[in-house]
This record gives C-alpha cells, sequence and structure tokens, in this order.
C-alpha cells in the first residue's frame, strides 16, 4: 500500500470515527414518554441508518473512483462507456426498493400513532382562539380557560388521553407556533 493510500484510507477512518462519536442512543431525539413516540424513534433510527449506509457507499464510491481514475495514471483522453443497461438498472431500482420500503414502513407507523384509541381515559376537547386556549374534559363537564402567557397545561398522569382539537380561526394554530416573545401574542 502507498503512502497516498495509507493518507487517504486513515483520513476515511478517521472521519468515520469523528461522525460515530456524535451517534448519542436517542440518535438527535428527545426521550420518548409515550409509546407512539417511541414507535416513531424507531422509524427515526430506521432513517438514519439508511443514510448512514447509503453516504458510506456514496463516499466509498466516490473515493474509489477519484482513486482508481486519477489522471496521473493514465495516458492520453479517458476512454468513455454509454449504455451499460445492468448497471443502469441497478442504480435505479435499488433507490426505488429503498425508497418504497420506508414509505411502507413511514405509513405503516403513521397507521399506528394515528390510531384511535377505543376506551381513553379521558376526552379533552382543545379549542385555539385569539391568544389563548379553552380545555372541555367532555366527560366531566369542566371547561378551563388558559390565556397565552401560561400556556396550556394538561394533566400528565393519566395513560390515555383524546384531544379533540379545533380553531376558531382558520390560521390560529399555525400562529401560535410562531408566538412573538416580546407581544406573548402571534
Amino acid at each position: 500500500m502507498t503512502a497516498h493510500r495509507r493518507v487517504v484510507l486513515g483520513a476515511v477512518v478517521a472521519g468515520v470515527a469523528l461522525v460515530a462519536t456524535g451517534c448519542a442512543e436517542q440518535l438527535g431525539l428527545p426521550e420518548s414518554t409515550t409509546e407512539q413516540g417511541d414507535t416513531v424513534g424507531r422509524v427515526f433510527d430506521l432513517y438514519l441508518v439508511a443514510a448512514y449506509v447509503v453516504a458510506a457507499i456514496v463516499v466509498g464510491l466516490i473515493a474509489f473512483i477519484l482513486l482508481r481514475f486519477r489522471a496521473g495514471r493514465r495516458s492520453g483522453p479517458a476512454s468513455q462507456t454509454h449504455h451499460n443497461a445492468p448497471l443502469e438498472i441497478l442504480y435505479t431500482v435499488v433507490p426505488l426498493l429503498l425508497v418504497g420500503a420506508l414509505t411502507a414502513v413511514t405509513l405503516v407507523t403513521i397507521g399506528d400513532v394515528a390510531a384511535d384509541e377505543p376506551d381513553p381515559d379521558v376526552t379533552i376537547d382543545v379549542e385555539g382562539y385569539q391568544w389563548g386556549w379553552r380545555f372541555t374534559y367532555v366527560d366531566e363537564g369542566i371547561t378551563v380557560a388558559i390565556d397565552f402567557e401560561n400556556g396550556p397545561q394538561l394533566p400528565t398522569d393519566l395513560d390515555q388521553v383524546e384531544l379533540l382539537v379545533q380553531s376558531s380561526a382558520g390560521d390560529l394554530l399555525p400562529a401560535i407556533l410562531q408566538r412573538n416573545p416580546d407581544t406573548g401574542g402571534p
């Protein structure tokens, strides 16, 4: 192995080690507190692993091409290759299969996460209005209105909660996500 190849191999190993040290147990997601969060976390991990594998293959192929076909090793113009059907089929079909598999896993996960609980512990009708929230505990007939400054506080000691979210203004819910810290409102 030449000195140049050793340097390139060392750089690749160092880069992989540097990237791998940044991987925490949660891989960037906060710790989940629900079964649905765990399910979404597993899908996120799958996507991350798929991205790492694809990135490793791409970087490996680029490094191979750079080393194998660098200009100093040949004399004269490079030969041209056209219409390599098996290779073209391979680099078309493999990404399609990968995207199809990830889509299938995502759709199954969405179905699991969005499934209605047949017997929730409590049903809460949540209504967003300008600079506030109204929570109506349907079974108990209790209504709690909360202004925007304090934000909504929900009881979290329940296992299953069904939220019925509605808005009295079509653009209210996106505006809540962009709260102005100076005025407390959108």
